[in-house]
């Protein structure tokens, strides 16, 4: 779309945004609830809103092409995002829960779950030019040795057999498609067997007589339909009464006049819009629509270039032609300002270091005035004189009692913190006493009312006059103030040395004449420094070999290149009947839509710094497929480790070799993710034997925590992600210490498997299109995701599609297909859930929360029971007094 649509997109998205703080602040101020569920409900629905408004902003922002506006959109998306994650931690204190679900709040805002799902990240890391081009150099390096040896292999007699059955498959398509096919499946074809190529061959055919057979009937129909129109025309065809021809033209003159009067409204506002010039017309209107659609990074790259430019040049000039005045002038200010000092306290003060902020805090006023300087000077000297009398030892034994007695005050406001909260959790759990809950206080809103204040600030006044610099390219108002700005920086340091020089001068003559006077010049307050934070020591890494590594990872099959994916390809829906669970003091378990929720945070972790999440559920439940969207939505180069593989290095010296090697690529090319499959075979309660394992589970357990999860800093932008498909049977304590965050995967429920059942048919013409999906995918609950993929797959044999083009096919015919598989998984998910319930942080807390819920509604229904009692008492004593 045009870049007008997002200008006028944008500001509808500030107005919403001012809308909502209003509320958002005025809740604040005011809003007390007396249920859990009605404090909820307006939280989530506040989160709702705000949801719906970052995936506003952050379209904007993508399809911006102005290039100063870009920084005050990415600053209002970060503090909207940070208010976002604030209220998703208090709805997880209020539901002591680390799922939240949508439904109720968004319903009550008039939203649907896509305008509030989050499956982008506009702000994202992105790392040196120099690594990204070694990266995609390696892997097009190992690429085309892989093509090398593939075309160097010898070639059997099979091989020749394949080739001809490859030349009859497609014959019906034209000879450019089926050469293209020829040569995509030559590649393969060492690995296709002689069964598997017929296979394909016959279900080729059949799906070719199946097309016949459907133009033959389309072909027959259009021309039955055209003897009917001949016979219309030719007088020969029985008319219909003349009511109903009466009753179907008026009809028939209603919906074309309207259609026409539409139509003619449109275009005399496309032509006005052309005198205009706010549309182009023809072939330069389709040329500007592809470039929007396919270069707008391109473009305003461009538009970034050239503003850049201009405002080097501008600068240039300005320091060429007034660089002599600003120095000039700076050098004016700065005498004044030493002038100011010894008028004042007879002393001049230092000038302030680089780090201090240089000449620029002097202009700027940051200094503090020479009032306010002596004040703070003679506190100073009363402090050191008093001081003088005592020894090093006392002032030490002082300073100690003072951290003492800041300890003591600290412990007693912990100790009466706790008090409050255990007589705030008492007061819960009585009917009579509750307290309510209240509105939580932010401290995001102020951040986001100072973004829109700044965004106001510069550019009302330019959107109100509707320009088309404003909407794309770049204002140059904005690059002269820019290109100034730098000028007098550049000046004020050319400037910096003379003034120091002209400072020791002034600072002898004011010694000597002080000396010469016999009086005492205010000696400098000596700043006391604190002591630098001692950070934990790791491993230095060097970039010299990284190239190296990287290969050899690549070809280890380590480092791997994982297919480009979205998080809306995790598909599923949210779990709709989650809040009306809780508010019956149910367990409520998240489904697909709430994970990817859950996921998106952790998405957005990665560009903050290093965390380690475990991913637990059954083989094929999407795992992989939430790891490859998150490595793509922060552009991240993924590390796969599979420790079955790992038990096949030759010595535990090898294995430590590697890791250090994975370690080292993952912080020179952060950001980075490192995601360790089957944990559940390393952290296992019953080591099995050396001989089938190879290298103990123990050591590698050992090397992985020692080499990968304890030598990363927080500020290290590398996300470890484990996999776990049978928690049950390792030591939980030691998985848990070595993964804090725990993401339990949903069950392969209806919504997921509905999905998928509707993209098989849509892909395969040869099925029916009034197949009853909705019995099958209640049928196939609990099923593996991955098995269930496969299976469908591999369902359509020659034979079955022969059969379904015959009698065509029903749920019952795939459901006895699996049921008679012996290879068919059946996932037990009350395992999970057990185990999640037990053994983390968030499920025991949960399950203590809905147990504390329901005793508090006992001890309501008691007290209201109660008192209804104590009514009917007063009633009774009443009515015998009268």
């Amino acid at each position: 779309m045009s870049s007008n649509f997002y200008f006028i997109k944008w500001k509808n998205v500030l107005n919403s945004l001012e809308a909502l703080l209003r509320t958002d602040l005025n809740y604040q101020k005011k809003a007390h609830d007396k249920q859990l569920c009605e404090a909820v409900l307006r939280l989530s629905s506040v989160l709702a809103r705000y949801s719906a408004l970052y995936n506003e902003a952050s379209e904007c922002l993508h399809n911006n092409l102005q290039v100063q506006k870009k920084k005050y959109m990415q600053e209002l998306i970060k503090t909207v995002e940070n208010r976002i994650i604030e209220i998703k931690n208090e709805l997880q204190n209020l539901e002591c829960s680390q799922c939240h679900f949508v439904g109720n709040g968004v319903a009550r805002e008039i939203l649907t779950p896509d305008n509030t799902q989050l499956n982008d990240l506009p702000l994202v890391f992105k790392r040196c030019d120099e690594i990204e081009t070694l990266i995609k150099e390696t892997y097009k390096k190992i690429q085309g040795k892989k093509a090398i040896d593939d075309l160097t292999k010898p070639k059997d007699d099979q091989s020749i057999k394949n080739k001809t059955l490859v030349k009859a498959i497609n014959w019906w398509e034209d000879d450019y498609e089926s050469d293209l096919s020829q040569i995509s499946l030559e590649k393969d074809e060492d690995k296709i067997s002689e069964d598997i190529m017929k296979s394909r061959y016959f279900i080729d055919m059949i799906k070719s007589h199946e097309k016949s057979r459907q133009t033959i009937s389309l072909m027959r129909s259009r021309a039955y339909s055209r003897r009917i129109w001949e016979r219309e025309l030719s007088g020969t065809l029985k008319h219909a009464p003349y009511a109903l021809r009466e009753k179907s033209a008026n009809l028939i003159q209603i919906v074309l006049r309207a259609y026409f009067a539409a139509k003619r409204k449109a275009q005399l506002k496309i032509r006005n819009d052309e005198i205009l010039g706010l549309r182009l017309i023809g072939s330069a209107r389709l040329q500007m629509a592809i470039n929007t659609a396919d270069d707008k990074e391109v473009i305003l790259l461009k538009y970034q270039g050239e503003c850049e430019q201009q405002s080097k040049i501008t600068k240039q000039r300005l320091i060429e032609s007034k660089g002599a005045e600003l120095m000039e002038d700076y050098r004016g200010f700065i005498r004044n300002w030493f002038y100011d000092w010894y008028e004042q306290i007879k002393f001049f003060h230092e000038l302030p270091t680089d780090k201090e902020g240089g000449l620029a805090s002097i202009i700027k006023e940051e200094l503090p005035s020479p009032a306010q300087w002596l004040e703070e000077y003679n506190r100073y000297m009363h402090e050191k004189a008093s001081n003088k009398t005592k020894t090093a030892l006392q002032i030490k034994w002082e300073k100690m009692k003072e951290k003492q007695e800041l300890k003591i005050k600290k412990k007693e406001k912990s100790i009466q913190n706790k008090i409050e909260a255990e007589l705030k959790r008492k007061m819960m759990k009585n009917p009579s006493l509750h307290p309510g809950f209240r509105y939580p206080p932010s401290r995001t809103t102020e951040l986001i009312l100072k973004a829109l204040e700044h965004y106001h600030k510069d550019w009302d006044y330019l959107d109100e006059l509707d320009t088309l610099d404003v909407k794309k390219g770049f204002v140059e108002r904005f690059n002269i103030e820019d290109s100034w700005m730098k000028a007098k920086m550049e000046v004020l340091v050319n400037v910096q040395d003379d003034m120091r020089n002209e400072y020791k001068k002034l600072k002898a003559a004011l010694i000597e004449d002080s000396t010469r006077n016999n009086e005492k010049i205010p000696e400098a307050i000596k700043k006391v420094l604190k002591p630098k934070f001692k950070h934990k020591k790791f491993a230095k890494v060097s970039n010299d070999n990284t190239s190296e590594l990287i290969e050899n990872l690549v070809n280890r099959g380590i480092l791997i290149e994982y297919p480009k994916t979205k998080l809306e390809d995790f598909i599923g829906d949210h779990n709709f009947a989650g809040e009306d669970l809780r508010y019956t003091f149910q367990q409520a378990l998240p489904y697909n839509g709430d994970t990817r929720s859950m996921w998106w945070r952790v998405c957005r972790d990665v560009s903050q710094g290093h965390q380690k999440i475990l991913l637990v559920g059954p083989n094929g439940c999407g795992k992989t497929k939430l790891v490859h969207a998150l490595a793509t939505l922060n552009n991240a180069v993924l590390f796969v480790l599979d420790p079955t593989v790992l038990k096949n290095e030759l010595t535990a010296i090898h294995l430590d070799k590697l890791l250090d090697s994975i370690r080292t690529c993952a912080l020179n090319v952060q950001p980075s993710a490192i995601y360790i499959k089957h944990l559940q075979y390393i952290f296992c309660k019953k080591v099995p034997t050396e001989e089938d394992l190879g290298i103990s589970p123990k050591i590698i357990k050992r090397h992985i925590v020692k080499k990968l999860l304890r030598t990363t800093h927080r500020t290290h932008r590398i996300t470890i992600i484990g996999g776990c498909t049978e928690p049950w049977t390792v030591r939980s304590k030691e998985l848990l210490q070595a993964f804090p965050k725990v993401l339990l995967l949903p069950n392969t429920c209806y919504p997921v498997i509905l999905e998928l059942l509707q993209d098989w048919v849509t892909r395969n013409h040869e099925i029916p299109n009034d197949f009853d999906v909705h019995s099958l995918a209640h049928l196939l609950q609990s099923y593996n995701f991955g098995y269930l993929q496969e299976t469908l797959q591999s369902y359509l044999t020659p034979k079955i599609t022969l059969e379904i083009a015959i009698s065509g096919l029903s749920p019952v015919q795939i459901h006895e297909h699996i049921l008679n598989d012996d290879s068919a998984v059946k996932c037990d998910y009350t395992k999970y859930s057990k185990w999640y319930s037990e053994k983390t942080h968030w499920g025991r807390k949960e399950k203590k929360h809905l147990e504390e819920q329901r005793e508090f509604q006992k001890a309501t229904d008691l007290f209201i029971a109660e008192k209804n009692k104590q009514k009917n008492r007063e009633k009774a004593v009443t009515g015998d007094k009268s």
